[in-house]
C-alpha cells in the first residue's frame, strides 16, 4: 500500500464512520426486545407452563360392598335415609304467580333458520347491503305484517334478528 493510498484512506475514515456508526445503531434498536415483542411472542417450551392433567373421570358405579360373614350378627337395622322437602311456610300469603320464561325455540325450528340462512345469506345482510328487489320483498312483507308501526323499513329489518327476519320473509313453514 502505498502512501497515496495511505492518505487517502486517512481522509475517508471520518467519512465512513459516522454512516457505521448510524447502521450499527438502527441495528441495535432492531434487536431489542421491547412489549409488543414479549406480548405476540410464541410461548418456548422454556417459557411455557406443564400442561394440567385431565381431571379424573368419576366412578360410574359405587364399589362393591362385602357381605358379611354367614352368622354374624346383623345388628339393629338401618333406617333408609330420605331425603326430606324443604319445609314451606304456611303463614305466608302466596304472591303473584312468576313469570314464565319465554318459550325456547324448539331444535326443529332452530334447525330450519339456520338452513334458510345458509341458504339466504343476504338475510345477515343490513338494509343498506340489501338488493332492490330484496328491499321490495321485506318493504312488502312488513307492510302486510303491520310490522315495522312507527318505524321505516330500514329501522324495522336492522333490529330484527335472524330469527324474525327468515320468519318474515318465509313464513313459519307450519303447512
Amino acid at each position: 500500500m502505498g502512501p497515496g493510498a495511505r492518505v487517502a484512506a486517512a481522509l475517508l475514515l471520518p467519512l465512513i464512520l459516522p454512516a457505521c456508526q448510524a447502521v450499527q445503531a438502527v441495528d441495535d434498536r432492531l434487536r431489542r426486545i421491547d412489549v409488543l415483542d414479549r406480548a405476540f411472542a410464541r410461548p418456548t417450551p422454556s417459557r411455557s407452563l406443564p400442561a394440567p392433567a385431565p381431571p379424573r373421570p368419576a366412578p360410574l358405579l359405587p364399589p362393591p360392598v362385602a357381605a358379611p360373614p354367614a352368622g354374624a350378627s346383623q345388628g339393629p337395622a338401618a333406617a333408609p335415609i330420605i331425603d326430606p322437602a324443604p319445609a314451606i311456610p304456611r303463614d305466608v300469603p302466596p304472591g303473584p304467580p312468576a313469570a314464565r320464561p319465554p318459550a325456547a325455540t324448539p331444535p326443529d325450528q332452530v334447525l330450519r333458520i339456520r338452513s334458510l340462512v345458509q341458504g339466504n345469506p343476504w338475510l345477515a345482510r343490513f338494509w343498506a347491503e340489501l338488493t332492490p328487489g330484496q328491499r321490495l320483498l321485506v318493504t312488502q312483507r312488513l307492510a302486510a305484517g303491520a310490522a315495522a308501526r312507527g318505524a321505516g323499513p330500514a329501522e324495522a329489518w336492522d333490529g330484527m334478528g335472524l330469527g324474525d327476519r327468515a320468519l318474515l320473509v318465509f313464513g313459519t313453514g307450519a303447512g
